[in-house]
Formats: structure tokens, C-alpha cells, sequence
């Protein structure tokens, strides 16, 4: 039930998101978000990369990290790449929503008689339950 609720909102939302009033529209709002989001990030690269290159010149090191000396700290290079597959797993989830939305829409759509897609399945999680 929590599921069919959650997706149906999702649904409807989708539909009627645009066509809903608001102040400021959205698309402003976010017109403006995305761009100072893109400035800041592009500023901040654009220092780390002029002032890396004003200070080191040609002699930069490929890997900041570890090419002045400290080759111990691989490790150090390890964990930040950790840090990214957790980025992109987490992302990879929130992407993913729509696509498992379609799917169950689809199923619902194409076996609307069968127990098996309609039935809602609790699951307890701790102290809560979940309808899938």
C-alpha cells in the first residue's frame, strides 16, 4: 500500500508538476541554482589548477598527492577512490528510482489480474514495517 501510494504520488506529480503555480517558478529558480552551482565549482577548479601551476610551473606531478616525495601515502590516493565508488553507488540509487517506477507501472499495467504484481509483501525492518 505505501508502495502503490508512493508511486502513484510520484506519478501524479510527474504529470502535474509543470502545470502547477508557483513563486518563483521553478525553472527560474533552478535556472539560477544551476548557475551559480556551475561558477562556484568552475572558479574553484580553475584556482586549484592556476595556482597549482603558478607555484609548481612545468614540474607539477601528475599526482598531487604523492609526487613530492610522500610515496607512503597511496593509501591516501586508495581511500579517495573509495570515496567516489560510494558517490557513485549512492547516486546510482536515486537514478535508478525512475527507472524501477516505469517497471512497476509496466507490470502493473500489463498483469493487472495477477496476485503475484498486484499483492502488496510487508517487510519488517527493526522496529518498522515496509510494503513492497
Amino acid at each position: 500500500m505505501i508502495i502503490d501510494d508512493f508511486c502513484e504520488r510520484d506519478y501524479l506529480c510527474a504529470l502535474f508538476g509543470d502545470t502547477l503555480k508557483s513563486t518563483p517558478p521553478e525553472c527560474k529558480q533552478m535556472k539560477k541554482a544551476d548557475v551559480l552551482g556551475i561558477t562556484v565549482m568552475a572558479g574553484l577548479f580553475l584556482a586549484c589548477g592556476g595556482l597549482g601551476y603558478a607555484a609548481f610551473g612545468d614540474k607539477t606531478p601528475g599526482n598531487i598527492l604523492t609526487g613530492f616525495g610522500f610515496y607512503e601515502l597511496f593509501w591516501l590516493v586508495d581511500i579517495g577512490k573509495l570515496c567516489i565508488v560510494i558517490h557513485m553507488v549512492g547516486a546510482y540509487q536515486i537514478v535508478a528510482q525512475a527507472f524501477f517506477l516505469i517497471v512497476e507501472m509496466g507490470a502493473k499495467m500489463m498483469w493487472p489480474d495477477s496476485g503475484f504484481v498486484q499483492k502488496e509483501y510487508p517487510c519488517r525492518i527493526g522496529k518498522s514495517d515496509i510494503q513492497f
